[in-house]
Protein backbone atom coordinates (compact mmCIF):
# COMPACT_ATOMS: atom_id res chain seq x y z
CA UNK A 1 0.00 0.00 0.00
CA UNK A 2 1.37 3.27 -0.74
CA UNK A 3 2.78 5.15 2.50
CA UNK A 4 3.35 2.12 4.00
CA UNK A 5 6.71 0.09 4.71
CA UNK A 6 6.80 -3.24 2.54
CA UNK A 7 6.91 -6.95 3.96
CA UNK A 8 8.01 -10.70 3.26
CA UNK A 9 5.28 -12.75 3.18
CA UNK A 10 5.23 -16.37 5.03
CA UNK A 11 3.59 -18.01 1.90
CA UNK A 12 3.66 -16.79 -1.47
CA UNK A 13 0.10 -16.24 -3.10
CA UNK A 14 -0.97 -17.60 -6.49
CA UNK A 15 -4.22 -16.82 -7.75
CA UNK A 16 -6.35 -18.86 -10.27
CA UNK A 17 -9.71 -18.97 -11.67
CA UNK A 18 -12.36 -21.58 -11.71
CA UNK A 19 -13.88 -20.24 -15.15
CA UNK A 20 -13.81 -17.74 -17.79
CA UNK A 21 -15.18 -16.54 -21.01
CA UNK A 22 -15.93 -13.67 -23.20
CA UNK A 23 -18.81 -11.18 -23.30
CA UNK A 24 -19.93 -8.39 -25.64
CA UNK A 25 -22.93 -6.28 -25.59
CA UNK A 26 -24.16 -3.59 -23.29
CA UNK A 27 -26.76 -5.18 -21.19
CA UNK A 28 -24.75 -8.77 -20.78
CA UNK A 29 -21.44 -6.32 -20.01
CA UNK A 30 -23.71 -4.52 -17.23
CA UNK A 31 -25.00 -8.04 -15.82
CA UNK A 32 -21.48 -9.56 -15.79
CA UNK A 33 -19.58 -6.22 -14.23
CA UNK A 34 -22.62 -5.54 -11.64
CA UNK A 35 -22.72 -9.34 -10.62
CA UNK A 36 -18.65 -10.48 -10.24
CA UNK A 37 -16.85 -6.95 -11.06
CA UNK A 38 -14.56 -5.66 -13.63
CA UNK A 39 -14.03 -6.97 -17.18
CA UNK A 40 -11.36 -6.54 -19.84
CA UNK A 41 -12.85 -5.26 -23.35
CA UNK A 42 -10.34 -4.59 -26.50
CA UNK A 43 -11.04 -1.25 -28.11
CA UNK A 44 -9.82 1.28 -30.87
CA UNK A 45 -7.76 4.15 -29.97
CA UNK A 46 -8.88 7.36 -32.02
CA UNK A 47 -6.36 10.01 -31.98
CA UNK A 48 -8.91 12.02 -29.70
CA UNK A 49 -8.12 8.88 -27.41
CA UNK A 50 -4.59 9.86 -26.63
CA UNK A 51 -5.17 13.33 -25.58
CA UNK A 52 -8.46 12.86 -23.54
CA UNK A 53 -7.93 14.43 -20.21
CA UNK A 54 -11.68 14.22 -18.91
CA UNK A 55 -15.16 13.80 -19.68
CA UNK A 56 -17.50 11.20 -21.27
CA UNK A 57 -15.36 10.38 -24.62
CA UNK A 58 -17.04 10.10 -27.48
CA UNK A 59 -15.48 9.25 -30.87
CA UNK A 60 -17.02 10.48 -33.87
CA UNK A 61 -14.82 9.32 -36.39
CA UNK A 62 -16.08 5.52 -36.39
CA UNK A 63 -13.02 3.58 -35.63
CA UNK A 64 -13.66 0.13 -34.68
CA UNK A 65 -10.25 -1.31 -35.30
CA UNK A 66 -9.50 -2.70 -31.51
CA UNK A 67 -5.76 -2.26 -30.84
CA UNK A 68 -5.50 -1.55 -27.28
CA UNK A 69 -7.16 -3.68 -24.09
CA UNK A 70 -8.50 -2.28 -21.02
CA UNK A 71 -10.47 -2.54 -17.85
CA UNK A 72 -14.17 -1.48 -18.20
CA UNK A 73 -15.07 -0.96 -13.91
CA UNK A 74 -18.10 0.35 -13.93
CA UNK A 75 -21.42 2.49 -15.37
CA UNK A 76 -23.14 5.49 -15.27
CA UNK A 77 -25.06 8.61 -16.70
CA UNK A 78 -24.37 11.94 -16.37
CA UNK A 79 -26.65 14.72 -17.81
CA UNK A 80 -28.43 12.09 -19.79
CA UNK A 81 -25.58 10.69 -21.30
CA UNK A 82 -24.86 7.17 -20.38
CA UNK A 83 -21.08 6.28 -20.38
CA UNK A 84 -18.69 3.22 -19.07
CA UNK A 85 -15.92 3.75 -16.17
CA UNK A 86 -12.83 2.41 -17.69
CA UNK A 87 -9.25 2.16 -16.06
CA UNK A 88 -6.23 2.58 -18.65
CA UNK A 89 -3.11 1.57 -18.29
CA UNK A 90 -1.10 4.49 -19.26
CA UNK A 91 -0.38 5.96 -15.80
CA UNK A 92 -2.41 8.28 -13.05
CA UNK A 93 -1.61 11.08 -15.01
CA UNK A 94 -3.62 10.07 -17.88
CA UNK A 95 -7.41 11.03 -17.91
CA UNK A 96 -9.08 10.89 -14.52
CA UNK A 97 -6.76 9.73 -12.46
CA UNK A 98 -5.46 7.04 -14.88
CA UNK A 99 -9.45 6.36 -15.75
CA UNK A 100 -11.49 7.65 -18.52
CA UNK A 101 -15.24 7.37 -19.87
CA UNK A 102 -16.62 6.64 -22.54
CA UNK A 103 -20.23 6.94 -24.40
CA UNK A 104 -22.03 3.69 -23.27
CA UNK A 105 -24.54 1.81 -25.42
CA UNK A 106 -23.84 2.70 -29.27
CA UNK A 107 -20.40 0.56 -28.67
CA UNK A 108 -18.47 3.58 -29.54
CA UNK A 109 -14.52 2.40 -29.83
CA UNK A 110 -15.77 -1.10 -30.11
CA UNK A 111 -15.73 -1.34 -26.47
CA UNK A 112 -18.59 -3.62 -26.45
CA UNK A 113 -17.62 -5.90 -29.01
CA UNK A 114 -15.17 -7.86 -27.36
CA UNK A 115 -14.52 -8.32 -23.61
CA UNK A 116 -13.34 -11.22 -21.49
CA UNK A 117 -14.31 -12.17 -17.75
CA UNK A 118 -12.42 -14.84 -15.40
CA UNK A 119 -13.93 -15.36 -12.09
CA UNK A 120 -12.32 -17.00 -8.50
CA UNK A 121 -15.63 -18.86 -8.22
CA UNK A 122 -18.96 -19.20 -9.34
CA UNK A 123 -21.67 -17.45 -7.20
CA UNK A 124 -23.90 -15.51 -8.90
CA UNK A 125 -27.47 -16.34 -10.65
CA UNK A 126 -28.49 -13.15 -13.39
CA UNK A 127 -30.61 -10.68 -12.03
CA UNK A 128 -33.62 -8.70 -13.44
CA UNK A 129 -32.27 -5.96 -15.99
CA UNK A 130 -34.77 -3.51 -14.77
CA UNK A 131 -33.46 -4.20 -10.99
CA UNK A 132 -29.96 -2.93 -12.15
CA UNK A 133 -29.20 0.84 -11.10
CA UNK A 134 -28.39 3.63 -13.18
CA UNK A 135 -24.82 3.74 -11.70
CA UNK A 136 -22.35 1.49 -10.37
CA UNK A 137 -18.49 1.79 -9.77
CA UNK A 138 -16.40 -0.37 -8.01
CA UNK A 139 -14.16 2.31 -7.02
CA UNK A 140 -16.51 3.12 -4.37
CA UNK A 141 -19.03 0.50 -2.92
CA UNK A 142 -20.38 1.98 0.34
CA UNK A 143 -17.11 4.11 0.73
CA UNK A 144 -14.37 1.08 0.08
CA UNK A 145 -12.90 0.53 -3.41
CA UNK A 146 -11.93 -2.57 -4.54
CA UNK A 147 -9.75 -1.81 -7.66
CA UNK A 148 -6.04 -2.78 -7.48
CA UNK A 149 -3.54 -1.11 -8.59
CA UNK A 150 -3.28 1.26 -11.66
CA UNK A 151 -0.13 0.66 -13.70
CA UNK A 152 1.73 1.97 -16.43
CA UNK A 153 2.83 -0.31 -19.58
CA UNK A 154 5.03 2.51 -20.48
CA UNK A 155 7.05 1.74 -17.25
CA UNK A 156 10.21 0.82 -17.04
CA UNK A 157 10.01 1.24 -20.92
CA UNK A 158 7.54 0.92 -23.69
CA UNK A 159 5.61 -2.90 -23.82
CA UNK A 160 2.44 -3.16 -25.74
CA UNK A 161 1.42 -5.13 -22.72
CA UNK A 162 -2.58 -3.66 -22.48
CA UNK A 163 -3.90 -7.26 -22.72
CA UNK A 164 -1.58 -8.29 -19.62
CA UNK A 165 -2.41 -5.32 -17.99
CA UNK A 166 -6.14 -4.77 -18.35
CA UNK A 167 -6.75 -8.80 -17.75
CA UNK A 168 -4.85 -9.26 -14.52
CA UNK A 169 -6.28 -5.70 -13.40
CA UNK A 170 -9.96 -6.70 -13.76
CA UNK A 171 -9.23 -10.26 -12.04
CA UNK A 172 -7.32 -8.56 -9.23
CA UNK A 173 -10.36 -6.27 -8.89
CA UNK A 174 -12.94 -9.50 -8.29
CA UNK A 175 -9.97 -11.26 -5.87
CA UNK A 176 -10.87 -8.38 -3.79
CA UNK A 177 -14.56 -8.45 -4.29
CA UNK A 178 -14.52 -12.26 -3.43
CA UNK A 179 -12.15 -11.72 0.03
CA UNK A 180 -14.30 -8.20 0.68
CA UNK A 181 -10.42 -7.65 2.63
CA UNK A 182 -8.41 -4.43 1.46
CA UNK A 183 -6.38 -4.50 4.01
CA UNK A 184 -3.24 -4.62 4.82
CA UNK A 185 -2.77 -4.26 0.95
CA UNK A 186 -5.25 -5.42 -2.11
CA UNK A 187 -4.35 -7.86 -4.70
CA UNK A 188 -2.44 -6.78 -7.38
CA UNK A 189 -1.23 -9.51 -10.14
CA UNK A 190 1.74 -9.91 -11.77
CA UNK A 191 1.64 -8.72 -15.07
CA UNK A 192 5.15 -9.09 -15.76
CA UNK A 193 4.48 -12.51 -15.34
CA UNK A 194 1.95 -13.04 -17.95
CA UNK A 195 4.70 -11.08 -20.56
CA UNK A 196 7.27 -13.35 -19.26
CA UNK A 197 5.93 -16.29 -19.76
CA UNK A 198 4.06 -15.34 -23.19
CA UNK A 199 1.05 -16.20 -21.56
CA UNK A 200 -1.44 -14.71 -24.42
CA UNK A 201 1.25 -12.83 -26.13
CA UNK A 202 4.16 -10.35 -25.34
CA UNK A 203 5.24 -6.15 -25.51
CA UNK A 204 4.41 -6.78 -29.58
CA UNK A 205 0.37 -7.61 -28.65
CA UNK A 206 -1.86 -10.28 -27.29
CA UNK A 207 -5.06 -11.79 -26.16
CA UNK A 208 -6.88 -11.62 -22.36
CA UNK A 209 -8.48 -14.98 -23.41
CA UNK A 210 -4.95 -16.23 -22.87
CA UNK A 211 -4.04 -14.62 -19.52
CA UNK A 212 -7.30 -16.09 -18.13
CA UNK A 213 -6.26 -19.53 -19.24
CA UNK A 214 -2.96 -19.67 -18.08
CA UNK A 215 -4.73 -18.26 -14.36
CA UNK A 216 -6.76 -21.61 -14.84
CA UNK A 217 -3.57 -23.60 -15.46
CA UNK A 218 -1.09 -22.37 -13.65
CA UNK A 219 -2.11 -19.22 -11.34
CA UNK A 220 -0.54 -15.82 -11.28
CA UNK A 221 1.64 -14.58 -8.55
CA UNK A 222 0.44 -11.61 -6.16
CA UNK A 223 2.56 -8.47 -6.90
CA UNK A 224 1.53 -6.52 -3.67
CA UNK A 225 4.02 -4.20 -1.93
CA UNK A 226 3.67 -6.92 0.82
CA UNK A 227 5.53 -9.35 -1.25
CA UNK A 228 8.88 -7.67 -1.54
Amino acid sequence: MPGKPCFAQDNWKVYQTEEYGHVKGEAAMMQEIYQRGPIACGIAVPDALEDYTSGIFNDTTGDMNIVHDISVVGWGVENGTKYWTVRNSWGSHFGESGFFRVVRGINNIAIESDCAWATPKDTWEEVDADTLPDNWDWRDMNGTNFLSWNKNQHIPVYCGSCWAQGSTSALADRFNILLNDMSPTPVALDAQVIVNCRAGGSCQGGNPGGVYSFAYSEGIPDSSCEQY
